[in-house]
């Protein structure tokens, strides 16, 4: 976590503006099938989707008792770029 808030501290701001500055995603998904971009600005929001992840059953897998971490073996933080 202490890397994290490193990280966030470095980047805020980057090429965004606005409260949302970092952006969750997952390794091989294309047009964000099976695992939606999670946008977040705050270690606290962070921790939140972290949760959703690890406890919330991923649907698009039509499998039950399957969450995102199941399938994704890591999960990538970077800076959200605008436009």
């Amino acid at each position: 976590m202490e890397s994290l808030q490193q990280f966030m501290t470095r980047y805020k701001g980057f090429d965004s503006s606005g409260d949302q500055d970092f952006i969750v995603k997952a390794p091989f998904v294309q047009n964000q099938q099976g695992f939606s971009m999670r946008k977040f600005g705050t270690k606290s929001e962070f921790i939140t989707i972290l949760n959703w992840v690890y406890n919330k059953e991923n649907a698009s897998f039509n499998k039950r008792n399957v969450t995102s971490i199941d399938v994704f073996p890591y999960l990538i933080v970077q800076p959200r770029i605008g436009n």
